[in-house]
């Protein structure tokens, strides 16, 4: 068994937390030229801002986030949200955070030249195996094995 001290990923956190971890990764793009200028930084963070406050939902929190917090004059420890839907430019460079600051990865040196397959649009499984095949095809590269990532909207997900 693998133990680790990362925290785990797909946990419910309060709306407060939520809000600042989008603007923080916001900043972060911005501040490594991804996002030009400050006009698009300031415009995508009140869209972020927005669709994750609509995203809202009451829900009970773990043990850790149980102190009760006031915003807006309501209580946020029991106020969560599914946060928002990334770009796909948002996505790769969040993969490639990610894969660039895993510890147990060999190969994180190569982070530049991870690549993400955006798949949010595939909706039948008899499409998902088609376009994953052609995604193996070219990740494979004719022996020149290219980095990919796989992104798929489980959300929307249909078996046929």
């Amino acid at each position: 068994m693998v133990h680790t001290d990362e925290p785990r990923v797909g946990k419910d956190h309060p709306l407060d937390q939520i809000e600042a971890e989008a603007i923080s990764f916001l900043a972060q793009m911005r501040r490594d030229d991804l996002l030009q200028d400050d006009t698009k930084y300031q415009n995508r963070a009140k869209e972020v801002l927005k669709e994750i406050n609509q995203n809202a939902r009451v829900t009970r929190l773990s043990s850790k986030h149980s102190t009760l917090k006031v915003k807006n004059g309501k209580p946020s420890c029991d106020i969560s949200s599914h946060g928002w839907t990334q770009t796909s430019q948002e996505l790769e460079y969040g993969i490639r955070l990610a894969w660039k600051y895993s510890r147990k990865c060999i190969m994180r040196s190569q982070y530049e030249k991870l690549r993400l397959c955006d798949l949010r649009h595939v909706k039948t499984s008899a499409e998902m195996g088609k376009v994953l095949l052609q995604k193996l095809k070219e990740a494979f590269n004719q022996g020149d094995i290219q980095p990919t990532g796989n992104m798929i909207d489980r959300k929307t997900f249909d078996r046929d």
